[in-house]
């Protein structure tokens, strides 16, 4: 029950409006590198209430980190700090790709950073973490994601292909617009996601790390997946659990030892470890303009880091095929820029916009959309989830959704879904239905339904809306906003129907 006596039913499924049957094209970049030829970095200044600086001079370089949560010091840069007067007043405990950590929260300080082009950006009140145990490498310490929100952060990899050793870098700019394309960008949706933790009070300077949808196309089976996008990760990575759903466990004993090609030992919060690297294939990024980027010969850490986490897509992806321009000065690599847009991420979504290089944007006609068992399901979407799909009433997860609906909602058949279709009541007498919707919807219609009473079939009618608003979830599902005027005096009922289209 909702307020205002609004009530929702999710009985069948519905469309609002349904777009080409044509199946995705794909462009295919080439093989990854497998391992991030630089990663983007930023020099630091903390600055005390006062307007002293407290450094650090030496060790000043920052990894700018989209798979950060908070701003860390560690190292050599925690020792300068501390040296000039650093003053911690709380504890918390942070998770990272190895485990957890106990980590110093630091008094509020002005934070200054800039990347290669200079420009300044300043954030005030900044509480920190520290570890004098943690090692990042050669950078002093993470500017997370509260360094982006609200800002463009240009990623430029052209310098690799210069031939000089000294412009062979990611090079870094902060802006507040988004830099034109070169006539090659392709974008690609991003959803920030908060993993809260215990904070002490006041809390530590935080923001969500921003997601993506991949397909890993592997050996056995294809699967869809939400991949943490983090420029900080030199390698990417594949869950345990997604792993397993791939079917990489060749000899079904339980781990991937005897799969694994190498092994590599891995640092960051929470510590060292090491873990299995696996070839799993090749990675597809569906893109906003209906276009696939296709990675080859993926080679990925196998690790679980967190059931939400299906895997992490990292600078290797960002920086392949610069390797061999790097060390022959000849070529290009597969990504001239990548520009991070977070100017919306007080409403928990951006875009990664990817200028590819001109010689590879030769997009390739995908297969057109098949339905051989007669679902009303396109086949392909099917097998991203299980091998045997094929009853549109049939319902795996037990969760009240048939297929069919499963498919419009674009809502994975497998996994328990609570409530897809919300019902808000507003304060000028409206409602707002929200719910997904698949983009692609090639065999049937998905329509929004009201009704006044539940009596008869005959009672439901196609919804009259005020206005709609569609948001981007992912490339391949959109968020779609209802507002209604419930009918005057009576209860109102809202249901999603889905019907084959007509010739199917």
């Amino acid at each position: 029950m909702c307020g205002n006596r609004q009530r929702f039913f999710v009985l069948g499924a519905v469309l609002l409006s349904t777009l080409s049957a044509a199946a995705r094209p794909f462009v295919e970049l080439g093989p990854s590198d497998g391992l991030a030829l630089d990663q983007p970095r930023v020099g630091v200044e903390f600055i005390e209430g006062n307007g002293a600086s407290l450094g650090p001079e030496f060790s000043g370089d920052f990894l700018l980190d989209t798979g950060a949560e908070r701003i860390l010091v560690a190292g050599g840069a925690l020792e300068e700090l501390e040296a000039n007067g650093y003053q911690t007043d709380g504890v918390i405990v942070e998770q990272g790709v190895s485990g957890f950590t106990t980590f110093d929260v630091s008094v509020p300080y002005r934070l200054d950073f800039a990347g290669s082009s200079g420009d300044i950006v300043t954030l005030d009140g900044v509480r920190a973490l520290s570890n004098p145990a943690s090692n990042f490498g050669s950078f002093g310490g993470i500017v997370g994601m509260p360094g982006m929100v609200g800002r463009v952060a240009s990623l430029d990899f052209s310098g690799f292909g210069t031939g000089d050793f000294f412009d062979a870098f990611v090079a870094v700019d902060l802006g507040s617009t988004l830099p034109a394309g070169n006539g090659h960008r392709y974008t690609v949706p991003l959803q920030l996601i908060e993993f809260p933790l215990a904070e002490p009070d006041p809390p530590s300077t935080a923001a969500g790390v921003p997601f993506l949808t991949a397909v890993v196309d592997g050996p056995v089976r294809k699967r869809r997946g939400r991949f943490l996008f983090d420029t900080g990760a030199q390698l990417s990575i594949i869950s345990e659990h997604l792993a397993f759903d791939l079917g990489l466990d060749t000899d079904g004993d339980g781990d991937f030892v005897n799969e694994q090609v190498s092994s590599t030992e891995i640092s960051g919060v929470g510590g060292n470890l090491t873990v299995p690297i696996l070839e799993v294939g090749s990675l597809a990024v569906p893109t906003a303009e209906g276009i696939d980027l296709i990675w080859t010969d993926v080679a990925v850490i196998i690790l679980e880091i967190d059931p939400r986490i299906d895997g992490v897509f990292g600078s290797d992806f960002l920086t392949s095929g610069w390797f061999e321009a790097f060390l022959f000065g000849e070529g290009d690599g597969f990504l001239q820029q990548a520009q991070l847009d977070f100017r919306e991420a007080d409403q928990l979504r951006g875009v990664l916009a990817l200028d590819i290089t001109a010689a590879l944007d030769t997009p390739a006609p995908g297969l057109p959309p098949v339905d051989l068992d007669g679902d009303h399901v396109e086949d392909e979407w099917e097998l991203l989830f299980d091998d045997d799909l094929n009853g549109p009433l049939s319902d795996a997860d037990h969760d009240q959704l048939a297929l069919l609906l499963e498919n419009a909602l674009n809502t994975d058949p497998r996994h328990f879904d609570a409530s897809p279709l919300r019902v808000t009541p507003n304060s000028d007498g409206t409602v707002t239905v929200r719910f997904s919707r698949n983009v692609e919807l090639p065999f049937t219609a998905l329509t929004l339904q009201t009704a006044t009473s539940l009596d008869g079939p005959g009672a439901w009618s196609t919804a009259v809306p005020n206005s709609i608003e569609t948001t981007p979830f992912d490339a391949l599902t959109e968020w779609v906003s209802v507002n209604l005027t419930p009918p005057a005096g009576g209860a109102g009922f809202y249901r999603l129907h889905v019907e084959a289209l007509p010739g199917e």
